[in-house]
């Protein structure tokens, strides 16, 4: 029988600590107690922490979710922080909607692209790539976590199809930005000390690069093996039902 993510299995995993410091990552730039609290207490701050408490309560309430290895554990949770972050209280609600108060004006920093909006051809590759985490990526990953810890039939093919629109996403994102020079990222560092220097550190180097390519490499690994597992399952029915007309 199954039951909620310890305490422990959670402070282990590396995309829920990856997460919280990226949650966390905004109070460096509050300057007063004041400013602190309003940004955790934020109404959309506490609406994501309601949002994950119904997504656990649903999935694993009523005891019948299953006990995950290791591998599997770690692939629900990336789809679970993606489900209820990443894709949806970050990139959409902070990041285009500017609802989250100093991560909102942190997301700006990161990509002044989505200032724009839809409308104005600089942002419209950032506006539909959110658009496209609020009605695809982020309720398929619930579905994909769901369908883990359920153990639905259904888990492979929910987990394929949210790795091949994050990479998509990357593509629609990230791409024409680098195309373009990063124009609005004020360019290539100049030199070795700008590329050094804190802000690009944070906002180029790790803000843009990494979790661009972060957002390439753990899809292609997870979609890699969900494509196997498909072929194979597949090629198995196919087998089966051969028998059955022989």
């Amino acid at each position: 029988m199954g039951k909620y993510p310890s305490v422990q299995t959670l402070l282990g995993d590396p995309t829920v600590i990856f997460t919280v410091l990226v949650i966390l990552t905004p109070l460096l730039f509050c300057r007063s107690v004041g400013a602190v609290v309003s940004y955790l207490f934020t109404p959309m701050m506490v609406a994501s922490w309601v949002y994950l408490g119904v997504v656990l309560y649903i999935t694993h309430g009523d005891g019948k979710s299953i006990a995950l290895g290791e591998r599997d554990q770690r692939v629900a949770l990336w789809f679970l922080m993606n489900g209820v972050y990443f894709n949806l209280f970050l990139d959409v609600v902070s990041g285009q909607f500017q609802m989250m108060d100093e991560m909102s004006r942190q997301y700006l920093v990161v990509e002044p692209r989505y200032q724009f909006g839809v409308f104005d051809v600089h942002g419209q590759s950032v506006f539909m790539t959110s658009m496209c985490e609020l009605f695809f990526q982020s309720p398929l990953c619930i579905v994909a976590y769901y369908a883990y810890c359920r153990n639905k039939s259904y888990k492979l093919v929910a987990e394929f199809t949210v790795c091949v629109l994050h990479a998509a996403g990357v593509w629609w994102f990230y791409f024409p930005e680098a195309i373009s020079g990063f124009e609005h990222l004020g360019g290539w560092p100049a030199s070795v000390s700008e590329a050094l220097g804190f802000n690009r550190l944070l906002f180029f180097w790790f803000g843009f690069w990494f979790c661009g390519l972060l957002w390439l490499y753990v899809p292609y690994q997870i979609g890699k093996t969900a494509w196997i597992n498909i072929c194979e399952a597949v090629t198995k029915s196919g087998m089966l039902e051969n028998k059955k007309q022989n």
